[in-house]
C-alpha cells in the first residue's frame, strides 16, 4: 500500500475549519471541479437520510467522472471514525469504488496559536493488476490536494 500526506496551516479558527469539514458542503467545495462530483445520497448508520453533520457511520453515495473520461464511477464513502477534543480533531473515511482496492483518508485538525493545521493522509492501493503502480498516483494526489488547500484558503483564511 502507498501513503500520501499533505498538510496546510490556515489562518482560520479551529472550530470554523472543523465545522466546515463536518458537512457535505465541505466535500463539495473542496472536490476539484474536474472530478465532476455528484452526491447521490447521504445516510446515517441506520439508513436514514441526513442533511446536517456527518458523524461516525455516515454513508455518502457519490458519482465522480474525472475529466469526463470513461464511464462515471460510483464511490461509497463511509465515515469510519470521528473525534473532537479541545485542541485537536480527526475523522477517517473509507471509499469503496474503482480504481482503488483500498482508500482510507484521515483528516487531522490541530489548533495552534489561533490558527489551524490540517493534515490529510491517504492510505491507498489501486485494485487488481494496477496495484504495483499505486505510487504513480502521487503526482495526481499532490495536484488534487494542492487545489483543495487553495480552495480552503480562499474560503476560510483570515488576514
Amino acid at each position: 500500500m502507498a501513503i500520501f500526506t499533505k498538510s496546510v496551516r490556515l489562518n482560520s479558527d479551529f472550530e470554523e475549519v472543523w465545522n466546515f469539514h463536518s458537512t457535505i458542503k465541505g466535500l463539495e467545495h473542496l472536490t476539484p471541479s474536474w472530478m465532476n462530483l455528484e452526491i447521490k445520497s447521504i445516510k446515517d448508520s441506520s439508513g436514514k437520510k441526513i442533511k446536517g453533520e456527518l458523524v461516525t457511520g455516515s454513508q455518502i453515495m457519490a458519482k465522480i467522472h474525472p475529466f469526463h473520461i470513461g464511464s462515471p464511477i460510483i464511490w461509497d464513502v463511509q465515515i469510519l471514525e470521528r473525534e473532537k477534543q479541545q485542541n485537536s480533531a480527526f475523522f477517517k473515511d473509507h471509499v469503496s469504488g474503482k480504481p482503488f482496492q483500498r482508500w482510507v483518508h484521515t483528516h487531522t485538525f490541530l489548533k495552534q496559536e489561533g490558527k489551524t493545521v490540517l493534515i490529510d493522509q491517504v492510505d491507498y492501493k489501486l485494485e487488481g493488476l494496477l496495484g504495483p503502480f499505486s505510487l504513480l498516483c502521487l503526482p495526481l494526489f499532490w495536484a488534487m490536494f494542492t487545489m483543495r488547500q487553495y480552495q480552503l484558503r480562499k474560503l476560510l483564511d483570515r488576514p
